[in-house]
């Protein structure tokens, strides 16, 4: 089995999915495989409420899953998540946003969302140690954020520095092309700089 090369948001119709806040017993009577993230060679097994996802550890190398891979509880035979009926819980998580964080990890190159769908995935990349998956979030939210601003705003998220060479070399354009009124200026100390004509005046002395 394999994931869909659909958008992955295909099966979810654009719709988060949230479970209810009523508590469940663990592990859940009755689990039912998810339709399209269940694999046949499946070695992680992760549900929320009654569904269950079977998944690869390989994608879920981090401190945070390990260890939970790792420690067996007592009265128990296995870790959680290292068989389909001791699956790792994740009720408070909607299925939007975990579907969401599964599919950046088995499609990174070809992985597409919207704002909320980043920020989601920022949230639990910090919580489950994926430091590259936060930082491309990061810079995404960071990119969407860029371009839905104003050209003026824009300007204002750019470093100081940067910003000030961009303010001088405008001030420089208007000097040398449109005509100034030096008599209303008292000083010349509202230029940022030693401002330099590139006319060279010649020396009319013998």
């Amino acid at each position: 089995m394999s994931i869909d090369n659909q958008d992955p948001f295909y099966h979810l119709s654009g719709l988060s999915v949230s479970f209810p806040t009523r508590p469940c017993s663990y592990p859940p009577p009755i689990l039912v495989k998810h339709a399209h993230l269940y694999f046949d060679d499946a070695d992680l097994f992760i549900c929320q409420r009654e569904i269950l996802y079977g998944l690869h550890q390989r994608h879920f190398n981090t401190p945070y899953f390990t260890q939970i891979l790792t420690t067996i509880e007592p009265g128990r035979t296995a870790a959680r998540g290292t068989v389909p009926t001791l699956p790792i819980p994740f009720n408070d998580i909607s299925s939007f946003t975990f579907i969401t964080f599964v599919s950046i990890l088995y499609q990174p190159n070809d992985f597409h969302t919207h704002t909320q769908g980043w920020r989601e995935i920022k949230k639990l990349a910090d919580e489950w140690g994926y430091p590259h998956i936060w930082l491309r979030a990061e810079e995404k939210l960071r990119e969407i954020d860029f371009f839905s601003s104003t050209p003026l705003q824009r300007l204002m998220r750019v470093p100081v520095q940067t910003r000030l060479m961009a303010e001088q070399t405008y001030i420089r354009w208007k000097i040398r092309h449109q005509p100034w009124d030096y008599g209303s200026v008292e000083d010349d100390s509202y230029l940022p700089w030693d401002y330099e004509s590139d006319e060279s005046v010649e020396d009319d002395s013998p």
